[in-house]
């Protein structure tokens, strides 16, 4: 449940930073070094 809100969120994230202009709006309620993996897992699947 857990790692599925993560991933959940991980990938709102990556779509909300892919859509809007770049700009520092990344929450720091997530760590870098598990969000890192996650979306470049993500970003290698597809």
């Amino acid at each position: 449940m857990v790692v599925r809100v993560s991933i959940l969120r991980t990938v709102s994230i990556i779509g909300i930073r892919i859509n809007a202009p770049p700009a520092p709006t990344i929450p720091e309620t997530i760590p870098t070094n598990i969000a890192a993996p996650i979306a470049m897992t993500l970003l290698n699947v597809r």
